[in-house]
């Protein structure tokens, strides 16, 4: 079978015109330009009103204010103590309220755990009974496991001294988050 070449392409000669664009009549284009009018406004703007500011509130509470010292029921003095915190909720929209039970280190690790966990859930009662939606309010018990006091602050066994040294570890912790209402 015989090779067929394709053809050569075809050369412009110099003498070939090729067609130009027509010039443009610039003042022509100019006239042509219709100005956008302003945009009108027939309504006062909105106002936006401000978001409203989330915040987290966090009260410490001393156990031996609340508790008698093993104890998980509340002293007559401790609504006081609470009413005060509920007092400041009144000017906020609370989310979320967590209530925390901590304990000194006398005692097993199980024991400590459970009167914690009993402290914040008896805290909580409270809260409720006085108008806390019981929805928002969780409860965390943490024993002995955050105590504030540090090693060998208190040393000694289970004497009125290290009880009373010891007291900043048995507290209750509340911390709110909400929305503050009103300016």
């Amino acid at each position: 079978m015989p090779i067929v070449k394709p053809p050569a392409p075809a050369l412009m000669d110099k003498t070939t015109s090729v067609d130009k664009p027509a010039p443009i009549d610039e003042a022509a284009q100019i006239d042509k330009i219709t100005p956008i009018p302003s945009p009108v406004q027939t309504e006062e703007p909105v106002a936006v009103s401000e978001l409203p500011v989330v915040s987290t509130k966090k009260i410490t509470l001393d156990a031996s204010e609340l508790f008698d010292f093993g104890e998980p029921i509340l002293r007559p003095s401790a609504r006081a103590e609470l009413d005060g915190f509920i007092e400041k909720l009144k000017d906020t929209n609370p989310q979320a309220i967590k209530v925390i039970g901590h304990t000194d280190r006398f005692g097993s690790a199980h024991y400590n755990q459970i009167l914690s966990e009993q402290r914040a859930a008896t805290v909580k009662a409270y809260l409720v009974r006085r108008g806390v939606s019981p929805d928002i309010v969780l409860t965390e018990g943490k024993g002995d496991t955050q105590p504030i006091t540090i090693k060998d602050q208190c040393p000694g066994n289970k004497t009125p001294k290290t009880i009373e040294c010891l007291q900043p570890d048995r507290r209750v912790e509340i911390e709110m988050t909400g929305t503050k209402i009103g300016p």
